[in-house]
């Protein structure tokens, strides 16, 4: 299964377009939300940014995608029964934004077929330095 549009877009409107230049360049920037902190450009990638790199948006956008497709790649290798579009899609973004999957129970829910109990799983990943993002 592959991200969808709507998935790719959703996901890149709630990471932004960060550090914007007046050419609508980016330039990378540190991360401190991440333990440890991270360089990140663009659309929040952090594979391979180092502190003095700058982009058009055309590669951040470039480089968003190549990295989402590891992420895709992991759930559905991790996800070992049929889900809808929309739940692979949150998968592919709650994979991007924590790093995690393998281990959580939000993982063991999905594979258990226990889907009433997934959005709690959800729920403990809202927050970060004890602060609701």
């Amino acid at each position: 299964m592959k991200l969808s549009a709507a998935g790719f877009d959703l996901i890149r409107s709630f990471e932004g377009y960060h550090t914007a230049l007046p050419d609508g360049s980016c330039k990378a920037y540190l991360d401190t939300l991440a333990k440890p902190h991270i360089w990140t450009i663009g659309y929040g990638v952090t594979e391979g940014v180092t502190a003095d790199m700058v982009l058009t948006k055309e590669q951040a956008e470039a480089m968003f995608r190549k990295e989402l497709e590891k992420h895709e790649a992991i759930v559905s290798r991790l996800v070992r029964v049929e889900i809808g579009q929309s739940n692979f899609d949150a998968l592919v973004s709650f994979k991007f934004n924590t790093g995690r999957l393998k281990g959580t129970g939000l993982l063991k829910r999905v594979n258990a077929q226990d889907f009433g109990n997934v959005p709690a799983e959800f729920m403990k990943w809202v927050k970060s330095k004890g602060k609701v993002l």
